[in-house]
């Protein structure tokens, strides 16, 4: 099939202007001005605009589709409103009596200014694990610490390594109604206009799970996972094929490390102290991240480091540079410092920013860490004067995976409460977009491929309301409309 674009808006991301594009077969062939050459088909764009697809650099896929089993706590203000949330999940879902999993929970949003407690988690015999929005904490009831052995937490609270090591063992939902969520998560990030997602920490108990996947003939998204070194072994010898490369859409793009928390959670390694004193201390030990960069250096496997305190940035740094590993990334790098800057490009790392932090936990990082701090978090205009290529992320399920949202973000540095976050650290719109196309196409290995319209690459593209690029109030950046997905040339996603 010969398909022609035309009479629209086009970003192509390639810095060239094109008045039509031409497809055969789900690759482009051609870009050009003026009218286009004969087709099969012909998509008028109307005025609207046509531009690569997102790619998603970093989220947790499977964590996305569980969420549509679990309790949704996102957005709730109090205590009594998780309650009644739990409440009406285990009515309308008949799960009295067994595990009751919530996902979406924020103590920093609740009116009562504290973690909602052991005790408060009650629901006759129901097991009840609220996971925190971060991802580094979570709340389980009396039940819950019963069946899984915990044997003390602050008032059920467990974070860090403790709190994921429990986790693991939360008995996982029906795979067939796990599937069924699949289905919904590859929709919503479709939705979104994203056509490669991610699954960034791939834990050994996700292996099952996507072998049932694969059976079922895998998912229409793209899906980059990243297991976790212990599992890795046994994800590449159940997808020997998807080593580096796609097979049914599913590509094992390296392994995954934690090193800190979130500054939200004061668990981010950072140096010296938050507000309040606290300290905070990194995941892994120095000898344990050089092992395993060394290792995956040496076998040619790109590493991925979850790193928010400057501190773990430095430590992965630190190995990166003994062993050079090729394009390792720097997910979330929200408190890299300028200074650190120099190295990162000169390594050639990827800092991938969680640049919506600036307003969802803004303000939270101005009480946490002060001002002066707060203001550098996500330093993507620095990153961008320094000449180094970095992407942007939502780590969704913690966000909605909604670029346009991001690239909002990025361009305002504004927090929910209007505060101007770090003005010199603001990017243009084509910068932001960039950062969430031809960027995070060079991050997977697959520039040339994606994230641009040019000859060679694949027909990925979204059609939007509106241009991005010509907008005079970027605060409009938020309310764009994506109308279609096309993915390899199919329609995978419609308003």
């Amino acid at each position: 099939m010969k398909r022609a674009y035309f009479n629209g808006n086009i970003i192509t991301m390639t810095g060239e202007e094109a008045g039509y594009v031409l497809c055969v077969n789900g690759v482009i062939t051609e870009t050009g001005r003026g009218e286009p050459p004969a087709a099969d088909e012909y998509a008028d764009l109307g005025g609207r605009t046509l531009m690569p697809s997102f790619i998603d650099a970093h989220s947790h896929f499977m964590s996305v589709a569980y969420s549509f089993l679990r309790a949704d706590l996102d957005g709730a203000v109090s205590i009594d409103e998780i309650r009644n949330r739990l409440n009406d999940f285990i009515t309308e879902n008949k799960k009295r009596g067994q595990w009751v999993v919530a996902m979406g929970y924020d103590h920093n949003g609740l009116r009562e200014k504290r973690h909602i407690t052991s005790a408060e988690l009650e629901f006759g015999d129901c097991a009840v694990v609220l996971e925190n929005k971060s991802g580094h904490s979570g709340i389980f009831n009396a039940e819950a610490q019963r069946l899984l052995g915990i044997m003390s937490s602050k008032d059920g609270l467990l974070e860090e390594n403790e709190y994921l090591e429990k986790l693991r063992l939360v008995p996982m939902e029906n795979i067939s109604d796990i599937l069924s969520a699949c289905e919904k998560a590859e929709k919503k990030y479709f939705s979104h206009g994203i056509t490669t997602a991610q699954d960034g920490y791939a834990m050994g108990a996700l292996l099952d799970v996507y072998k049932a996947l694969a059976a079922s003939g895998g998912t229409t998204l793209d899906i980059v996972a990243y297991p976790d070194r212990d599992s890795f072994a046994g994800w590449r010898e159940a997808f020997p094929e998807s080593m580096g490369k796609y097979h049914n859409n599913f590509k094992l793009g390296g392994l995954k490390i934690m090193l800190d928390g979130s500054p939200q959670g004061k668990t981010a390694w950072i140096s010296g102290k938050y507000a309040d004193g606290t300290c905070a201390a990194p995941s892994m030990t120095e000898e344990a991240v050089d092992s395993v960069v060394k290792w995956a250096a040496e076998r040619d496997i790109q590493v991925i480091a979850h790193c928010n305190g400057d501190m773990a940035c430095e430590m992965f740094i630190n190995a990166v540079e003994k062993y050079k590993n090729r394009r390792a990334v720097i997910i979330h790098a929200q408190l890299l410092r300028k200074d650190q800057l120099e190295r990162v490009k000169r390594l050639e790392m990827i800092p991938s920013f969680f640049v919506a932090h600036v307003f969802r936990w803004g303000d939270i990082h101005i009480q946490n860490l002060g001002l002066g701090r707060a203001k550098g978090i996500s330093p993507a205009g620095s990153a961008l004067k320094e000449g180094i290529t970095f992407t942007f992320h939502q780590d969704s399920p913690v966000i909605e995976p909604d670029m346009f949202e991001t690239v909002w973000c990025a361009v305002r540095r504004k927090t929910k409460n209007g505060a101007v976050l770090g003005e010199n650290e603001r990017i243009g719109v084509y910068d932001a977009i960039k950062a969430v196309t031809a960027n995070a196409a060079y991050q997977y290995f697959e520039e040339g491929k994606k994230g641009i319209i040019a000859p060679g690459a694949f027909e990925d593209f979204i059609i939007a309301d509106r241009n991005p690029l010509s907008l005079t109030d970027n605060d409009e950046l938020k309310n764009i409309k994506i109308l279609s997905t096309i993915k390899r040339g199919t329609k995978v996603y419609e308003a």
